[in-house]
């Protein structure tokens, strides 16, 4: 029995040997022209969620944005006034990737208006505003993105507004109310945070500009008005 043990164990160790590749075998295959094929690492594992920006991924949200400013406004008599402005906005927006990293979207949504000077010159508004937006997200890391973009529409609204003129040693202060309409244009800046799957984070700087005008309702011309201000949005979107 020892002597077939024996041979069994030969057997065994001559299949192992069969089964290994010949050591030999790379060597020739490259001495003849024919190089093995590279062996291709695995794809990387993203542990976490990501920002997904292909196409035609969509978004549902609501953007913020409370700003300073400054602001130009026609008078009856005189030069223009001048003054620094309170902004604050609130508007749902859908939006969706065209191609790959680019964004567009379209928002409306409520804002109001203050601006006051020390001479207690001051006007107040609070209407629609409706914008078009556009995006690109210039990748950070999987969770993070650049995102700059810019914003047109207009807007539309109500509000009144307080004049205040010297007679004599006098100083009379009239208000009106006034109806309001223009154009919008907006700069932003900011950063996209994926929270969750479906749930993003989007914050960083804005730059808006209103050019429009002032009609107040004893008077039957209208005033030109110029509001610009910076901002800090903060915005909250699901993705699907």
């Amino acid at each position: 029995w020892l002597g077939a043990a024996i041979a069994a164990m030969s057997l065994t160790g001559a299949g192992e040997a069969l089964a290994q590749p010949d050591p030999f075998a790379d060597y020739e295959a490259w001495k003849q022209g024919e190089a093995p094929e590279p062996v291709a690492p695995p794809p990387a594992v993203v542990e976490g969620p990501v920002i997904e920006t292909g196409q035609w991924n969509w978004s549902l949200g609501a953007r913020t944005q409370f700003s300073l400013g400054w602001a130009s406004y026609e008078r009856p008599v005189g030069d223009n006034g001048t003054a620094t402005n309170i902004f604050f906005r609130l508007s749902p927006e859908v939006s969706t990737f065209v191609w790959d990293r680019v964004q567009v979207g379209f928002n409306a949504g409520l804002y109001s208006k203050l601006a006051s000077n020390n001479p207690r010159d001051s006007t107040r508004e609070t209407g629609m505003l409706l914008e078009a937006t556009g995006f690109y997200y210039a990748p950070i890391s999987p969770r993070f993105a650049f995102v700059p973009g810019i914003g047109l529409g207009g807007y539309f609204g109500a509000g009144s507004r307080t004049l205040t003129t010297t007679v004599g040693n006098s100083v009379i202060e009239t208000e009106d109310s006034t109806s309001t309409g223009g154009f919008s244009v907006a700069v932003y800046a900011g950063i996209a945070y994926q929270l969750i799957d479906h749930l993003q984070l989007r914050s960083g700087l804005a730059l808006n500009a209103l050019l429009g005008v002032e009609s107040p309702e004893s008077r039957s011309d209208s005033f030109e008005s110029y509001t610009t201000h910076v901002g800090i949005p903060v915005e909250l979107y699901y993705n699907f």
